[in-house]
């Protein structure tokens, strides 16, 4: 009820919403595939593609990996039949050995949404060189060794091993993570909670600048 203090404001026919809060809405990952797709995604090192059968995956791989420096990332978002939120793992998948095999010397992560990734030893012992007490779901075969498959946290903190954006990058790609806020500005979001990786909190924090 307004009261002898309460500010009143001539809209003139406009309506006011409250400012909304969406707590589950990872605007952050729907960037690369609505404002880049013709671009190799942040934080990649090169286009992703379909994993069909091992044999062709492991192709495109290797000729990914031709011209590239000794040593350097191998990083390639990859999407494929197989529901790992179930549990299941991508058909057709290299394991870490095979991987270390076709690789030898590179670090290698094959990239399967924001929180999975299929890596080999190179890869994984850096995350476990800075982590010697290990990270959740880092996925064990049988044997009890680790067979390349890193789920969820393991997945999200792979993401800071990968090379680093320039700033010159980082000032080119950040105008479309801004673009991407405005379909949720327009619908009267104000706040949005969701976790968030390494190259996207880059992305946000040169925009707050």
């Amino acid at each position: 009820t307004a009261g002898p203090n309460t500010r009143r404001i001539n809209l003139g026919g406009r309506t006011v919403l409250p400012g909304l809060v969406h707590t589950h809405l990872h605007v952050h990952n729907q960037t690369p595939g609505h404002q880049l797709r013709d671009e190799i995604h942040p934080g990649m090192t090169d286009r992703g593609f379909r994993w069909t059968t091992q044999e062709e995956g492991m192709a495109k791989l290797r000729s990914l990996a031709q011209g590239k420096a000794p040593g350097a990332w191998l990083v390639v978002p990859v999407e494929g039949e197989g529901d790992l939120d179930e549990g299941e793992e991508l058909a057709g998948a290299p394991t870490l050995a095979e991987l270390d095999q076709a690789f030898p010397g590179r670090p290698v992560s094959l990239v399967l949404g924001d929180r999975f990734a299929i890596v080999n030893s190179r890869a994984l012992n850096m995350m476990l060189e800075r982590y010697p007490k290990g990270i959740p779901e880092i996925v064990q075969g049988p044997d009890g060794k680790p067979t390349g498959l890193l789920r969820n946290s393991a997945g999200r903190t792979m993401g800071e091993f990968y090379p680093a954006l320039t700033s010159k990058r980082v000032a080119e790609l950040a105008p479309y993570y801004k673009k991407e806020l405005e379909e949720p500005a327009a619908r009267g979001v104000t706040t949005l909670s969701t976790r968030m990786d390494q190259v996207s909190l880059r992305m946000y924090q040169y925009l707050a600048k």
